[in-house]
């Protein structure tokens, strides 16, 4: 139920934004900036000042990459575990965090730890009991992806790590 609760504010946030990009391109201005949509913590960041937003979008699917829900999570066989499920994951810097398992799907379990601690795409084990049960790659829980249409990328607003709230400015972009 919360799930889909934060994906309707997702998507009413969007439609949101969507009107205020229509609104200031039909204005002819020339600048504009790129606000957060919803509140969260900037995971990655792909543009930088003088990248073309097409480019950035060509290569990494987005300008950046918001998580909305606080979580990050690597995918592990599910094996005989449930939901919540209590793990331990021990990011490649050694560092130990409390996760759980937050869903399954297909034989496929979705261990979630805190995106304060873990980085964007390190690589981790599980473990149960002491045990090593799986290891992969952390990816965003809920991940949103911050886009544009054209222009150029003038300036960022925010750096990896920062909460952000909806409206927030992100990057600032030129023509």
């Amino acid at each position: 139920k919360t799930s889909v609760m934060n994906t309707i504010a997702t998507v009413q946030n969007n439609l949101e934004y969507l009107a205020g990009q229509v609104r200031t391109a039909a204005s002819g201005a020339t600048n504009a900036y790129l606000a957060a949509p919803a509140a969260g913590r900037v995971k990655a960041i792909y543009a930088e000042a003088g990248d073309d937003v097409q480019s950035v979008i060509r290569e990494h699917g987005a300008l950046m990459v918001v998580s909305l829900d606080g979580r990050m999570a690597v995918d592990i066989d599910a094996g005989d575990m449930s939901p919540g499920t209590a793990l331990t994951v021990t990011l490649s810097d050694g560092t130990e965090l409390s996760g759980s398992v937050y869903s399954i799907s297909e034989g496929t379990a979705a261990v979630t730890v805190p995106d304060t601690a873990a980085e964007y795409g390190d690589t981790v084990t599980v473990s149960y009991d002491g045990d090593v049960i799986g290891a992969g790659t952390l990816r965003i829980n809920n991940p949103l992806r911050v886009v544009g249409y054209a222009g150029t990328v003038s300036s960022v607003s925010v750096s990896a790590g920062a909460n952000v709230y909806s409206g927030q400015q992100l990057l600032t972009l030129t023509d």
